[in-house]
């Protein structure tokens, strides 16, 4: 199956829309760029001269489950290629790298809360091709961050797909939600918050 690359669905629309918004607040040199990831030229095209970078494009689950292959190109290669055309800018760009509370288990029967420092555990495809890019953005000498989100929810409409991952969370399970208005909010402002590198946050 080939991925829907370039295909944003509503939550990640809102997301965008509210970044987007929120950073022609300021000087008005910000802007969304969206490049085909696995494009390596048009990354190269995309990073170009840039102050910092927002890495939010992500095949999600459970789409990865359908299609390892396809989706490991989109996800893990294309984060690659813009790390590499971040790394071969003059003066390297601050990297934000959005990944998720998904790389740790469900913790019906664990401590609660837990820490960024909390083990990762790739349960599924998703949660392996987040924590690879955890590993590879941290192993850049780019000034990073990692802001790993909780569920973010709209009033999208589920698929079946979408809601048969509801019967993997056993019910006791504890679990965070936030609005993408405020997820895009808290990228814009990780754009120019100090004293962000090098730090893994959770937003939720």
């Amino acid at each position: 199956m080939e991925p829907r690359v370039g295909q944003v669905e509503r939550i990640g629309l809102t997301f965008l829309s509210q970044l987007d918004r929120t950073l022609q607040e300021g000087d008005g040199r910000a802007g969304l760029r969206l490049p085909e990831e696995r494009d390596a030229e048009a990354v190269a095209k995309a990073v170009a001269g840039q102050d910092c970078v927002a890495h939010v494009a992500f095949i999600i689950h459970p789409h990865t489950e359908a299609d390892p292959e396809g989706s490991e190109a989109v996800n893990v290669g294309g984060t690659q290629n813009l790390l590499n055309a971040a790394a071969a800018q003059p003066t390297p760009p601050r990297f934000l790298f959005c990944s998720s509370y998904h790389v740790h288990r469900h913790h019906a029967d664990g401590p609660h809360p837990i820490g960024t420092d909390a083990a990762t555990d790739a349960t599924d495809v998703y949660a392996l091709h987040k924590i690879e890019c955890e590993r590879r953005v941290r192993a850049s000498q780019l000034p990073w961050s990692i802001l790993r989100l909780s569920s973010v929810m709209t009033d999208r409409k589920l698929d079946k797909a979408t809601l048969a991952v509801m019967y993997d969370i056993p019910l006791a399970t504890r679990f965070e939600m936030c609005h993408p208005a405020d997820v895009g909010l808290a990228f814009a402002n990780a754009v120019t918050a100090p004293d962000l590198e090098g730090k893994t946050l959770f937003i939720g």
